[in-house]
């Protein structure tokens, strides 16, 4: 089967999406699939495929990170989607990747899975003063409305995603898939113990402390619920916030 991912990002930028996009195009890889990743690139002048990911020019959006949006609609890009050929169409954005991918399923008449990722009421601040809050969250969830009803099947990798959905008023099944996580760096077989010590001996931790737990909390993330999990941690545990 052939897959194509859209996504507004990928390497060399860096985020949970972009990790979540690179595990799933290595797990379809060794289960056999062909995978074309389609991204944008601000700095590229043509589009250009290297591999498997096609690179599409994009202008920078240096307020958010230096990301980037492209042209939404591209004859160039359609037809190297459509030398391509795949069987689905992944939808990983709801913007200029994204509206083109619906334009290219439209046009190549395949199926659309669209994931959604982000909690984007919490994220309306980068577009709009706290004053006009009001006005921009109801139209945004129309948007996203419409684009979960263009697809033809949805994925949320969690509860939480599905009630924003269903707040933005998508009433069709929603199919919970978590999302994948390496942790092979984080298995004892492949940490050096030299390493743990180093590490240790700088933070503090005496011999027979518990290994700290990191947590990553910071305004855009719903950092309250793992509060709830503290009184599972027991005595001799060193928690550690970090935050960015």
């Amino acid at each position: 089967m052939k897959v194509a991912i859209f996504t507004e990002t990928y390497f060399p930028f860096i985020s949970g999406v972009v990790t979540h996009i690179k595990t799933l195009k290595e797990s379809l890889e060794h289960a056999g699939h062909e995978v074309l990743i389609v991204t944008t690139s601000p700095k590229a002048v043509c589009h250009y495929v290297k591999d498997g990911v096609l690179y599409c020019p994009a202008i920078p959006l240096k307020r958010i990170y230096g990301y980037g949006l492209s042209n939404p609609v591209n004859i160039q890009r359609l037809r190297i989607i459509q030398d391509f050929d795949p069987d689905i169409i992944h939808i990983h954005t709801e913007f200029s990747m994204g509206i083109f991918a619906q334009f290219a399923a439209r046009k190549l008449k395949k199926p659309i899975v669209y994931t959604l990722h982000t909690m984007y009421d919490d994220y309306m601040f980068y577009v709009a003063p706290e004053r006009f809050q009001n006005m921009v969250k109801p139209a945004a969830h129309v948007y996203f409305r419409k684009v979960a009803n263009k697809a033809t099947e949805i994925i949320g990798p969690s509860l939480k995603v599905v009630e924003f959905l269903r707040r933005c008023g998508v009433e069709r099944h929603i199919n919970i898939i978590p999302n994948t996580v390496d942790l092979s760096d984080f298995m004892p077989e492949n940490v050096s113990r030299d390493d743990v010590a180093a590490i240790r001996t700088k933070l503090g931790i005496r011999d027979g402390i518990r290994p700290c737990v990191l947590w990553a909390v910071w305004q855009g993330k719903a950092s309250t619920c793992w509060w709830s999990f503290l009184p599972r941690i027991s005595a001799g545990t060193t928690l550690t916030s970090c935050s960015s």
